[in-house]
């Protein structure tokens, strides 16, 4: 949540969820050509591994929305290959 006060990306809606290692939020996303409402998916586990990867971009998909997927935590090789191979502009990762 810091992250998105930081860089002032207003939530739309909030996840319900209670995990305390994973958070879910729709946020509005200012860019050049207008607003782009996005998820925004955190996770806190030790590695991130591709089917993290996988199921965000399923959320994502199954609500029409482009992802943006945060962690402070290592990203496995497999993940990283992963993503550039099969996500490559539909899933954006930040490091918080």
């Amino acid at each position: 949540n810091n992250f998105l006060q930081k860089n002032n990306l207003p939530i739309l809606e909030s996840d319900g969820s209670k995990k305390s290692k994973e958070a879910c939020y729709v946020v509005k996303v200012p860019t050049s050509i207008g607003d782009m409402t996005m998820l925004v998916l955190a996770k806190d586990k030790k590695k991130i591994n591709e089917s993290d990867l996988s199921l965000a971009h399923n959320k994502g998909q199954n609500k029409g929305m482009p992802v943006i997927f945060l962690t402070s935590r290592e990203i496995s090789k497999k993940a990283k290959t992963y993503m550039e191979k099969n996500l490559k502009g539909l899933l954006i990762i930040k490091g918080i």
